[in-house]
C-alpha cells in the first residue's frame, strides 16, 4: 500500500493494518501480506494549498461541533471540488429543507466560513437517507458476523451481505462440499445459521440496533447456495 510520507505511516499504520485485515475477513481472502511504500516523490502541497487545506478543516471542525451544541450529533460533513460544503444530518423532519430551523443553520455557518476564511463556498444541508442510517447502524454487526464466525468455524471461507433487494441477505461462504450427503454438513450448516443469529441478537441488544427483516444464506465451496 502506498503512503504519503514515513510521518503518516507512523501515525496511521495499526489503523490501516485492522481495516485491511477486517476487509481480507469479509471477503475470505487469506495469505496475504501488507507491505507500505512510502512516495518519497509525493507531490507536496503548495505553501497556499496547504494553509487552505488547514483552514477547512479548522472550519470543518468548528462546524461540527457548532452542529453537536445544537443537539445533531449524527452528521456527516465533506468539501467537493465545486466549492461546496455538503452537510448530512440525521433525525430531521421530512420538510427540513423548507424550515426555518435549517435556514438559521445555514446562516450560522456562512458566518463561521467567513470568519474563517475569504473563499466563498455554497453551504447544502441535506437528511441523511434512512438506508444510509440503517446500513451505518447495522455496520459494527457485519463486521462481528464476519470476525466471530471466521473464528469459530474452520468451514469459514468469506462473507458478504446486501440489503438490496429486501429483505438484508447475510451470506456466509464456507468449503463444505456441495454434495449434502458428505459427512454432518447439515449439521454444521445448523451450527452457523444459528450462531450467526445470535450475534445479530446479541449486538442488537447491545447497540440499541431496531431489528429489521433478514436472510442468512451459507454457501457451499463452489458458492452454490444450499438449501436447508
Amino acid at each position: 500500500m502506498q503512503v504519503q510520507n514515513k510521518a503518516f505511516l507512523e501515525a496511521n499504520k495499526t489503523n490501516i493494518e485492522k481495516i485491511i485485515h477486517n476487509m481480507a475477513n469479509m471477503i475470505g481472502f487469506q495469505n496475504y501480506t501488507v507491505d507500505f511504500l512510502v512516495l518519497d516523490n509525493y507531490p507536496a502541497l503548495s505553501e497556499e494549498d496547504e494553509k487552505q487545506r488547514e483552514t477547512m478543516m479548522e472550519v470543518i471542525e468548528e462546524i461540527s461541533a457548532l452542529l453537536k451544541e445544537r443537539g445533531n450529533p449524527s452528521i456527516s460533513i465533506s468539501t467537493n471540488s465545486n466549492n461546496e460544503i455538503l452537510i448530512e444530518m440525521q433525525g430531521m423532519k421530512e420538510d427540513f429543507g423548507k424550515s426555518k430551523e435549517i435556514e438559521d443553520l445555514e446562516k450560522i455557518i456562512d458566518q463561521t466560513i467567513l470568519s474563517k476564511t475569504d473563499l466563498e463556498y455554497t453551504v447544502k444541508i441535506q437528511k441523511k437517507s434512512e438506508s444510509a442510517i440503517r446500513d451505518q447502524q447495522w455496520q459494527p454487526i457485519l463486521s462481528a458476523i464476519s470476525e466471530e464466525t471466521n473464528k469459530r468455524f474452520k468451514e469459514y471461507r468469506g462473507f458478504a451481505y446486501s440489503f438490496h433487494p429486501e429483505p438484508l441477505q447475510i451470506i456466509i461462504k464456507t468449503n463444505i462440499p456441495s454434495s449434502k450427503w458428505f459427512g454432518n454438513s447439515d449439521k454444521k450448516i445448523n451450527q452457523i445459521t444459528e450462531y450467526v443469529d445470535k450475534i445479530i441478537e446479541l449486538k442488537r441488544e447491545e447497540l440499541s440496533i431496531e431489528e429489521i427483516p433478514y436472510e442468512i444464506i451459507i454457501r457451499d465451496k463452489n458458492d452454490r447456495e444450499i438449501k436447508q
